[in-house]
């Protein structure tokens, strides 16, 4: 028959227990090397090591080149300023008597000629030599031909040169003006631009060898330096600022600098500065101070002494001698007008004329014991003369009408060459009886002729000299 169906499948009987674990097998054989990785950045260079000490060797010194060759000569110096004539011989043997002559008529006494004297006196006569009386405020006019036809207006320095051209500082204008030995006026430079131009007061100037003019620009507080072309550059000091600093020209300090003089041998500009009190020394490019105090406070002591030990009442004018071993100073203030001497290798400052106590007239006389009333500027000739103009007598003791002639060898005699005591007005002639009114610059030519600038009525004066007596020739 047919088979029967399966039967049901009975219960899944419990896991037997775990059998033993079997032996581990042989390692395997190892992989192939990976790829090598890509190279890292490069790390931080490390700080620089100390620097070393140590100085090496010296090296050894090259041979000694050959000399080169001569070099040219160079050219012929400029012949210097003709020296003054020396003294008249002594006089001959007289001769026999001639047969008398016939009888000549007598010189009136208004006559220009004089007698001579014993003892050397001069003979000067005064004229107009510039310009004519013009007010305040005229404009320049210059002239080829006629200086009388010029006009100035306050002019105030006067210097000549060694070729006798006569230079001035046109105060009024803000000119330099120049009037040379044929008789012309022109203006050297003209400047009163904002920022460039001069002060309200020039004063001093002085001229080199070389015909260059130094002027003293008191209110800009510099010093300024005109070529004879005519251009005009701040030889020292900061323009418009002043200062008390020595150093280079161009960072120098100045404050109201009112007299300069050049010596002529060197080139060295020598400058009395009136704010401060002392005088400054310009050399090779360097301003230095010479004497008196080197910095602040300013002018209104007075002490004879050396160095920065000297002090100076107002120190206005400055010259230098022929031999440039001494300067003279016009020092004056509200208590005194003197002269002072300053010995340059040495910077030894000493009283020439004057004292202390403020005169109200000019008194002649020997060094100290003689008085100046009032002051404006120093002049010197070759043969080392000094020159100023002073008041007189009272009420015009202030209005500079006397030329003084001063000495500078023993016994240091100041005496009244040219002007009236009583005068203020403009008259010409014989020197003594001539007069000025209020004149201010001095200078002197090698020929011993004086010229005067008169701010009084913006003239410049001239007083020449005739001749020079040494003994009585006739009575």
């Amino acid at each position: 028959g047919n088979t029967g169906p399966t039967g049901n499948t009975g219960p899944t009987g419990n896991t037997g227990p775990t059998g033993w674990t079997g032996n581990t097998g042989p390692t395997g054989n190892t992989g192939p090397t990976g790829w090598t990785g890509n190279t890292g950045p490069t790390g931080n260079t490390g700080p620089t090591g100390p620097t070393s000490t140590v100085t090496g060797p010296t090296g050894w010194t090259g041979n000694t080149g050959p000399t080169g060759p001569t070099g040219n000569t160079g050219p012929t110096g400029r012949t210097g300023p003709t020296g003054w004539t020396g003294n008249t011989g002594p006089t001959g043997n007289t001769g026999n008597t001639g047969p008398t002559g016939a009888t000549g008529i007598s010189p009136g006494s208004g006559s220009a000629f004089q007698l001579a004297y014993s003892g050397g006196t001069a003979i000067y006569t005064t004229s107009t030599y510039a310009g004519y009386a013009v007010a305040n405020g005229t404009s320049l006019t210059n002239s080829d031909t006629d200086p009388l036809s010029a006009t100035f207006w306050t002019p105030r320095g006067i210097a000549v040169s060694t070729t006798g051209d006569v230079y001035i500082s046109d105060a009024g204008n803000k000119a330099i003006r120049k009037i040379t030995t044929a008789g012309s006026v022109s203006t050297l430079v003209t400047d009163s631009s904002a920022g460039s131009g001069f002060g309200n007061s020039i004063y001093d100037l002085s001229v080199d060898i070389d015909n260059n003019v130094y002027v003293a620009d008191t209110d800009k507080h510099c010093i300024r330096k005109i070529t004879p072309a005519g251009v005009m550059t701040v030889f020292a000091g900061v323009y418009g600022t002043y200062g008390s600093d020595d150093g280079a020209n161009a960072s120098a300090g100045f404050n109201g600098p009112r007299g300069v003089t050049v010596d002529l041998k060197s080139g060295t500009v020598y400058v009395a500065e009136t704010g401060v009190g002392r005088i400054r020394k310009i050399q090779n490019g360097v301003v230095s101070t010479l004497v008196g105090p080197n910095s602040f406070p300013s002018s209104g002591s007075y002490t004879d002494g050396t160095g920065t030990n000297a002090r100076f009442l107002n120190p206005r004018s400055i010259v230098i001698d022929s031999t440039a071993t001494n300067l003279y100073v016009l020092d004056g203030g509200s208590i005194a007008t003197m002269i002072r001497k300053i010995v340059i290798a040495t910077a030894t400052v000493s009283t020439f004329i004057g004292a202390t106590g403020q005169s109200t007239a000019t008194t002649e006389g020997n060094g100290t014991s003689a008085r100046i009333a009032s002051i404006g500027q120093l002049a010197i000739d070759g043969r080392d003369i000094l020159y100023l103009m002073s008041g007189g007598d009272p009420p015009n003791f202030k209005n500079s009408n006397v030329l003084l002639k001063v000495n500078t060898t023993s016994p240091f005699a100041m005496s009244i060459i040219a002007g009236t005591r009583t005068s203020i007005t403009t008259v010409n002639g014989d020197a003594l009886s001539s007069s000025f009114n209020s004149a201010s610059g001095v200078a002197g030519d090698s020929l011993g002729n004086i010229y005067v600038s008169q701010i009084g009525d913006n003239i410049i004066r001239k007083v020449s000299l005739k001749y020079e007596t040494q003994q009585a020739v006739g009575g």
